[in-house]
């Protein structure tokens, strides 16, 4: 009866107006998608699922953001939110976290460490579908010093160059229609924006996070080779005597 007799009609409404809708705004901000971005990798180094831990925070702002790009989208309206659900899903955490479906071919037709081809050839697969805990945990990326530079840097240049392209009016904002976040690139892209610029765009960060792990995991490729033919000097010593 009391939020009856005000401007906002309802509890609800009152909550929705007074809370979500300037969270929303944070959460689906550069900065604030940059400061979800960094807590999700930084808990995947520790083994942690940080997408299902940042994605409890964060998820009801992008889905409001979302729905409220749908309702924009078919009123014929000018789309409001570059960061939602499925901007997220195919940009922040394309090919999984860290962008490492570039560094799976890399290390299958790149590399020459039998460990490190072998993990590239398992997590492929996975990968192409945003999958990529066969490679966060089997390279493994967790607790590895040599990848932690890229797996931090590869996400964050996928959401600048995005977010810039959107913002730019390069690429068309997100439409707010629900895609499954294992679609894969550049269909992924293609649907969410209704164009195929946003499946372009997708290649176009895939390729930019292959250049920076490419240096990264030919470090670890010569340092597992090392220890491998290592290995097989001592294996065949042990044989000959």
């Amino acid at each position: 009866f009391i939020f009856a007799a005000t401007s906002f009609h309802t509890a609800s409404d009152f909550i929705f107006q007074m809370l979500q809708k300037p969270l929303t705004n944070v959460g689906t901000s550069l900065p604030g998608t940059l400061i979800a971005n960094f807590f999700n990798s930084f808990l995947w180094l520790f083994g942690i699922h940080g997408t299902n831990v940042v994605s409890s925070v964060f998820n009801p702002m992008w889905a409001s953001a979302a729905l409220d790009n749908l309702t924009a989208y078919k009123a014929g309206e000018t789309l409001k939110y570059i960061v939602t659900m499925d901007y997220t899903n195919f940009f922040m955490f394309l090919g999984g976290t860290g962008l490492t479906l570039p560094l799976c071919f890399i290390m299958m037709f790149g590399c020459k460490s039998k460990r490190i081809k072998s993990v590239g050839k398992i997590a492929v697969l996975p990968g192409i579908f945003n999958v990529n805990e066969p490679i966060i945990f089997g390279l493994p990326i967790v607790l590895n010093p040599i990848m932690i530079i890229p797996f931090f840097l590869a996400p964050i240049v996928s959401i600048l160059v995005s977010y810039a392209a959107m913002y730019f009016g390069i690429v068309p904002y997100p439409t707010g229609v629900s895609i499954p976040w294992t679609t894969p690139a550049p269909i992924g892209g293609w649907l969410m924006t209704g164009s195929w610029l946003g499946g372009a765009l997708q290649l176009v960060v895939l390729f930019l996070a292959g250049i920076i792990y490419y240096p990264f995991i030919k470090m670890l490729d010569n340092k597992y080779l090392a220890e491998e033919e290592a290995a097989d000097s001592e294996a065949n010593k042990e044989v000959i005597e």
